[in-house]
C-alpha cells in the first residue's frame, strides 16, 4: 500500500531552500481533504518518520508540522526529533494558562514553535510570542497598512518572520523589502507529493508499541501489541527479571513486566 505526503518548500529571502511544510494527503491527486486537523498531524508524524524515512522527506532542513491544541498537549508530540521539526501551531488553538506552560515545556525540551496564518495581534496571541520562533504571516489577508502596523508590533520579539501565500514575483519582492526571512506559496512551488511503501508489518507495529508508550495507552494494549513483537517480549521479560533478582518468584507475566518496569524505562 503507498503512502503520500505533501511536501511544500519554505524560502530565505535570497530564494534558498531552508525547510519544508509536511501536508496531509490521502492520495497522490495533490487535493487535501481534512476533517480533522490531530488527525491529519498524526499522520504526517507517523508517514514522515516511521515510513517513508525523514532523510528521504526533507533531509538535513526542518519540516513544520501543524499542530492543534489535542496534539499539542498529546506526549506524542516528544517522539519527534527537535533538530528535525517546527510545531507550527494553528490559529484555531486557544492560547490559555494550559498551552502557554505546554509551549513553555515544549521551548524547553529544545523544540521551534511556529504560529501559523497570523494577520493581527491580540492580547491572546501576546502572551504567547516570548515562546515563538517563527510567525507566519497570511500577506492575501492583508492591506498594506495593516501589514506595516503588524510587523512594527512584531518587532518587539526576537521572531523570525515567513510570509505565507506568496503568489506572484510582485509580492515575493515587497515581502523581502519588508525584511521576511522566510517566503512560502504557490509563485515558488506547489506542493510535491511524495509516495513510498508502508513498512513491513513488523516495524509498524513497533511503531504502533512505541505510540501507545509515549501516549500512555492502557497496560493491556501494550500487552496485546507486544505480542506481536516475541523478541522485545523475550528482553523485556529477562530484563525485568534479571533487574528484579531480589523478587521471590520469576516474572513471566508480561503484563506484570510492564507494570515493574514503568513506562520511561519501556519506552
Amino acid at each position: 500500500m503507498e503512502v503520500y505526503l505533501g511536501r511544500l518548500p519554505i524560502l530565505d529571502s535570497k530564494q534558498n531552500l531552508v525547510a519544508f511544510e509536511l501536508l496531509f494527503r490521502s492520495n497522490q491527486n495533490n487535493g487535501v481533504e481534512v476533517t480533522d486537523n490531530s488527525a491529519a498531524s498524526a499522520n504526517v508524524i507517523i508517514d514522515t518518520y516511521g515510513q517513508l524515512g525523514i532523510e528521504n522527506v526533507i533531509g538535513k532542513r526542518r519540516g513544520f508540522i501543524k499542530v492543534d491544541a489535542k496534539l499539542l498537549m498529546n506526549d506524542v508530540i516528544c517522539m519527534l526529533p527537535k533538530k528535525h521539526v517546527v510545531l507550527e501551531i494553528l490559529r484555531s488553538v486557544e492560547i490559555n494558562d494550559e498551552i502557554i506552560q505546554r509551549c513553555l515545556f515544549l521551548k524547553q525540551k529544545g523544540y521551534q514553535l511556529a504560529l501559523s496564518n497570523v494577520v493581527q495581534l491580540d492580547q491572546r496571541l501576546e502572551r504567547i510570542m516570548p515562546l515563538i520562533n517563527i510567525v507566519k504571516i497570511n500577506i492575501t489577508a492583508l492591506s498594506q497598512s495593516n501589514l506595516h502596523s503588524l510587523i512594527n508590533k512584531l518587532k518587539r520579539w526576537p521572531l523570525l518572520l515567513l510570509a505565507e501565500k506568496v503568489e506572484s514575483k510582485e509580492i515575493a519582492r515587497k515581502c523581502i523589502a519588508l525584511n521576511f526571512q522566510m517566503l512560502q506559496g504557490f509563485y515558488f512551488a506547489k506542493p510535491e507529493i511524495i509516495s513510498g511503501k508502508r513498512i513491513d508489518p513488523s516495524k509498524l507495529s513497533l511503531l504502533k508499541l512505541l505510540l501507545l508508550v509515549v501516549k500512555d495507552g492502557e497496560v493491556t494494549e501494550i500487552e496485546n501489541e507486544l505480542k506481536f513483537q516475541p523478541g522485545l517480549s523475550y528482553n523485556l521479560l529477562r530484563m525485568v527479571n534479571s533487574a528484579a533478582s531480589g523478587l521471590p518468584s520469576t516474572i513471566n507475566s508480561i503484563k506484570r513486566a510492564i507494570m515493574i518496569i514503568g513506562r520511561k524505562q519501556l519506552q
